[in-house]
């Protein structure tokens, strides 16, 4: 059952145009790359990474679910407050292609309004992400111009709970532009962070979120 919802996910999903072909380097040249995040926030796990990224002065993208945003919204504050980037991961993280349209639109629609609460504004995420990364060009088309943001390392560490083998895929696989996913509701995954930023700054990388990923790092190889 799992392996055809995620067939199935794979099939829909198709990541957003971030920028011109060959690009993905800041105006200086340096290569950039986003961390992502998704499914939290957890009680106890998410502000131990968010002690970690703001003790190197990383800032990550977090695709938060909502009804975990309503259990912690102080820890959805807190990441605010570091300075990393919030996007709207759904409300229950359904496989929301076999929702109704409406049912599918009000999982997003439900999400703002918790992260809104949480933080209190009324402006929503700028960006959001469809679970298995699965959604209807409906669905797109009723929330642009905000983009549905997809990935392009895939570490599976929901899968392989191996915290070097989470942080190798990283390092190795990393290329000028690329969207990381990752969990901040595993243990392993939060180990293999450390790591992770150290083989990147080596290799020259600079963190970046998401939206400024889109809007930033536009140019081509030095």
């Amino acid at each position: 059952m799992f392996r055809n919802r995620l067939a199935l996910a794979l099939a829909l999903c198709s990541l957003p145009t971030l920028a011109p072909a060959g690009s993905g380097y800041t105006a200086a040249g340096a290569p950039c790359v986003a961390l992502t995040f998704d499914d939290g926030p957890q009680r106890t796990l998410t502000p131990e990474l968010l002690a970690l990224l703001n003790a190197r002065g990383i800032h990550a993208t977090f695709y938060l679910v909502g009804n975990r945003v309503a259990q912690w919204p102080d820890v959805v504050r807190a990441e605010i407050a570091d300075g990393d980037e919030v996007g709207n991961h759904s409300y229950d993280h359904k496989l929301v292609t076999r929702l109704s349209r409406e049912a599918a639109e009000a999982e997003y629609v439900r999400t703002d309004a918790a992260i809104e609460a949480a933080l209190g504004t009324d402006a929503p995420p700028a960006t959001l992400r469809a679970p298995y990364g699965a959604v209807r060009r409906t669905t797109k088309t009723e929330f642009a111009p905000r983009p549905f943001i997809a990935w392009t390392i895939d570490t599976l560490d929901w899968k392989y709970p191996d915290s070097a083998r989470i942080a190798r895929i990283v390092i190795e696989k990393s290329r000028p532009g690329a969207i990381v996913l990752m969990h901040d509701i595993h243990a392993k995954t939060i180990t293999a962070v450390p790591a992770i930023i150290v083989g990147l700054e080596r290799r020259g990388f600079v963190f970046v979120t998401v939206s400024e990923l889109i809007n930033n790092c536009i140019y081509a190889a030095p």
